[in-house]
């Protein structure tokens, strides 16, 4: 899977949706009369419980007030969609409920132990948007994405990935209140991915709420599958960037094999071979392909004519695009 995939919100409905609706708030929140309904998006803690308005732990996760926190949260959205393609509309939706939750009480208690030992340390003010539904995904990220080039700069390897580290901590670090939410996330998003507590069964959508919302607003927020056929430069360029990340990745796997082969090598040639059967395309490729935006018919083909090799798969591909 690559952030960087051609393919758009392709299969991720539900990412087109919270960008959007995010992206709208935000600004209806800065700019016009709405903008006196900033106030009510502000949670301290314990004034507004003292005040009874508890109301407002749930108002300060609707919006993003601060524009340089809403233009990275909005691109980390539109990164971590690949994980809605993996998982599907409706499993993504109840990740982003589980999550959403967990890292709203796990922050309330941190915040409220915080206040509790030292209260000079934090002003009590809860962190005002949804970071709850965009921090936790780095859990998924480190674990299940790889990292497929890097390059060393001053002596230090950074891979492919680290800009999307970077806008995360840029965020985290943004104030103390981002801070402990950044916390809460990651949290959240190892109770989430581990499945514990059977958080993913418990909060998980309806199927006849997912149907019916799909019918209420598929034809609004539905993307359709990205055109066949002529293609611009800017696309060949992102192709030929993956194509290169690939073969050296494909490089350094067939290196460790030859690594490991090799003492058995005298062995396995004493053995009569036998012709060799062509494999069949893993559901691992089948996906890394679609994500970077081939039908998965054509993916599987390819594979097929590449003898399940990802290079070869990718080139063939490209020629007959």
């Amino acid at each position: 899977m690559n952030q960087h995939s051609t393919s758009g919100f392709y299969k991720a409905s539900v990412s087109k949706f919270v960008l959007g609706s995010l992206t709208v708030s935000h600004i209806a929140l800065n700019i016009g009369a709405l903008s006196n309904l900033q106030k009510y998006l502000v949670c301290k803690i314990p004034d507004s419980m003292n005040k009874g308005d508890w109301w407002r732990l749930f108002a300060s996760k609707i919006s993003f007030l601060e524009t340089k926190d809403a233009i990275f949260c909005l691109v980390l959205i539109y990164y971590f969609r690949i994980f809605e393609r993996r998982l599907g509309s409706r499993k993504f939706a109840s990740h982003l409920i589980a999550m959403a939750v967990l890292s709203g009480l796990i922050e309330y208690l941190m915040t409220s132990l915080f206040l509790m030992f030292n209260t000079k340390a934090i002003s009590g003010i809860l962190s005002t948007g949804p970071y709850g539904i965009v921090l936790p995904w780095f859990v998924f990220y480190m674990s299940d994405i790889p990292s497929l080039n890097s390059t060393s700069v001053f002596g230090f390897t950074m891979s492919n990935k680290i800009m999307t580290y970077l806008l995360g901590l840029q965020v985290a670090l943004g104030s103390s209140q981002n801070f402990i939410m950044a916390m809460s996330a990651l949290v959240a998003g190892i109770i989430v991915k581990t499945n514990a507590l059977w958080v993913q069964n418990v909060l998980a959508v309806p199927k006849w709420l997912s149907k019916s919302s799909h019918m209420l607003l598929g034809w609004i927020i539905d993307s359709s599958q990205p055109e066949q056929g002529a293609i611009g430069a800017t696309l060949d360029i992102q192709r030929s960037q993956q194509m290169e990340a690939l073969e050296q990745y494909q490089i350094q796997q067939q290196t460790r094999m030859n690594a490991r082969r090799l003492p058995n090598q005298a062995f396995r040639q004493r053995i009569p071979q036998r012709p060799a059967v062509a494999p069949e395309p893993t559901e691992a490729n089948i996906t890394l392909l679609g994500d970077m935006g081939f039908p998965r018919q054509q993916a599987i083909d390819a594979l097929r004519e590449a003898h399940n090799d990802l290079s070869t798969a990718t080139s063939i591909l490209l020629r007959n695009t």
